[in-house]
Order: structure tokens, then sequence, then C-alpha cells
């Protein structure tokens, strides 16, 4: 099921752009999350990998990414690809 962002829709309005939005998530580290997330980058070349972690003996892996973003819709078109990655856990 496809989330609904209508309220953060709303929200981000408020916001000046371009903006920086500052991006948290978390999945499993397996090859089928590792592909969906080089074809995440590859739609999305204003989002910046700025940060990796590992956790849970290598089982999880977090990455924080940096979008220039021009409006809000830039945004969410980000967190709706993201909910689409294989094995995704979490978005913070």
């Amino acid at each position: 099921m496809k989330p609904d962002f209508t309220n953060l829709r709303e929200l981000l309005k408020n916001e000046s752009y371009p903006h920086r939005y500052v991006h948290k998530f978390i999945g499993l580290a397996t090859p089928a999350f590792s592909e969906s997330l080089t074809v995440l980058e590859a739609d999305f070349p204003t989002a910046r990998r700025v940060g990796e972690r590992r956790s849970g003996g290598d089982r999880f892996i977090a990455y924080t990414y940096e979008l220039h973003a021009e409006s809000p819709e830039d945004i969410v078109r980000l967190l709706e690809a993201t909910h689409l990655l294989a094995d995704l856990k979490m978005i913070l």
C-alpha cells in the first residue's frame, strides 16, 4: 500500500526552497537492497550519500542522504521511491 503524504506536502510548503533535506533509512544488507539503492541514486542525482553504517553483525545497513530539493514534491518523490526499495526496514 502506498503511503499518503498529503499532510507532509502541506507541512513542506512552509519551508523555503531550495531546501537541503536530510533523508535516513535502514535496510537489510542484501544484494537486492544494494541493487535497488543503485536505481534510487540514479533516479535522484541531487541526492548525495553522506553516511553509511552497518549494525546487527552486518545484518542491517543505514544510509543518510542529503537531497537538494527545489520543491516539496522533490522530497515526497524521494520518500515514495524509498518505500519501494527491496528489503527496506525503516525510514527515519
